[in-house]
């Protein structure tokens, strides 16, 4: 029958003192090929681009990030006053993480409430990455997208039939509704199934508390829905495990850069007030392939012990200690 495939991770897992660069950005050869700005990088500017020069903090935003904060566009910004729109907390978290990154040089990804001039809020996820010259961190740049629609939708997701009432995702009832009862003419087979464990999440919470443990699993589930593009079903199955269906029809390679791309945000460090914590989620994949995209007991049991395999090796190699590193 099919085969289960194991994408090579080492670059997906947080590091000791780093986690990896977001894949949604350009290369930062791409950067240097355009100095004056993100406007400049059409894929960047569409996506909500910015740079900010270490060298002075001046800012560069494109127009749809000057939107999101709810300035006119002919205003100047200064670096103060942009840091002044966000809400305490996220405030903190994003100036934490800037620290840490511009010492480290390195990117980091974060969702932050915006308090725009106009009394109203948005949420923004805030996507980094970091150039040097010699050695020296010399830009920061990335994307500011807004996300205030996905939030509002997990919010009133829960609460509703089948949902989770924690995380706003499918319940495992309907998960298992949806794999194993679907007819077998199905027009939209899975194309995989990803299994997300994330079991250290129980060691966080029993080290900071019942409420460290839930932000992570809340923020995991974030994560998880704002990649929820081309995907059947997303569904809290354990207390801290997922899964996710994934369709067929984007094709084997863009299937892969996907995973890839969820991999890498869901082994973010996850703030909280005032420290970032680890989570090393241990991921099981199973491609449906010929026969096997009908057979959902196959696809189950097979991102099961894929999953089950990657914790394993994770235990083995020492992953779960990062669990509670503070940045």
């Amino acid at each position: 029958m099919g085969n289960s495939h194991e994408i090579d991770l080492s670059d997906a897992w947080p590091l000791l003192h780093t986690w990896p660069l977001p894949t949604l950005l350009p290369d930062t050869s791409e950067l240097a090929a355009a100095p004056t700005g993100p406007e400049q990088m059409p894929r960047l500017a569409r996506l909500g681009g910015w740079a900010c020069d270490l060298r002075d903090n001046g800012l560069t935003w494109s127009a749809a990030v000057v939107d999101l904060f709810g300035v006119t566009r002919d205003m100047r910004i200064e670096r103060p006053d942009a840091v002044a729109l966000y809400s305490e907390e996220s405030r903190e978290a994003m100036e934490l993480l800037r620290s840490y990154a511009i010492r480290h040089q390195r990117g980091f990804t974060m969702d932050a409430r915006l308090d725009r001039p106009d009394g109203t809020h948005r949420w923004m996820r805030l996507t980094t990455a970091l150039t040097s010259a010699n050695g020296r961190p010399r830009r920061l740049y990335g994307t500011k997208q807004d996300i205030t629609f996905e939030r509002a939708r997990l919010e009133r997701l829960k609460g509703a039939p089948d949902t989770d009432d924690l995380t706003g995702l499918a319940t495992r009832a309907a998960f298992e509704a949806r794999l194993f009862q679907a007819r077998p003419d199905a027009l939209h087979p899975p194309g995989a199934l990803l299994i997300i464990d994330a079991e250290d999440i129980e060691e966080i919470g029993r080290h900071f508390g019942a409420t460290a443990g839930e932000a992570c699993l809340g923020a995991l589930a974030e994560r998880l829905a704002f990649r929820s593009e081309g995907s059947l079903m997303i569904a809290r199955i354990s207390d801290y495990g997922f899964a996710m269906l994934l369709h067929a029809a984007s094709g084997r390679r863009m299937l892969d850069r996907k995973i890839k791309r969820l991999l890498r945000d869901i082994a973010e460090p996850v703030y909280w007030r005032g420290n970032l914590l680890r989570i090393a989620p241990a991921v099981g994949i199973a491609y449906a392939d010929g026969e096997t995209a009908r057979d959902a007991d196959w696809l189950f049991s097979a991102a099961l012990t894929q999953a089950q395999e990657a914790r394993r090796k994770l235990r083995h190699a020492g992953h779960g200690q990062n669990a509670l590193s503070l940045i």
